[in-house]
């Protein structure tokens, strides 16, 4: 299989076959040329993506102060990490 083009803002590079790599959000344009997958994703800032938001919608303080809390507990709990 040949490799896969990404070029971004201030990058080109090859992609060899089942490699992988993360890009950052901020970027305005990105293009892959060649055979891949993409997977998208988003990782939120807790404070200013959920609780921020939640408190100011009139959200009681306590329960938005308690979002995220225990979620890597959790995931330790199941085996999942």
């Amino acid at each position: 299989m040949s490799p896969s083009m990404v070029r971004v803002q201030v990058l080109e590079r090859a992609a060899r076959p089942a490699e992988s790599g993360p890009l950052p959000a901020v970027l305005d344009k990105i293009e892959i040329e060649g055979p891949a997958g993409v997977l998208l994703g988003w990782l939120p800032d807790l404070e200013r993506d959920i609780r921020e938001p939640f408190a100011d919608a009139g959200y009681d303080t306590e329960l938005v102060a308690r979002f995220g809390n225990g979620f890597a507990k959790g995931l330790a709990q199941n085996g999942d990490i």
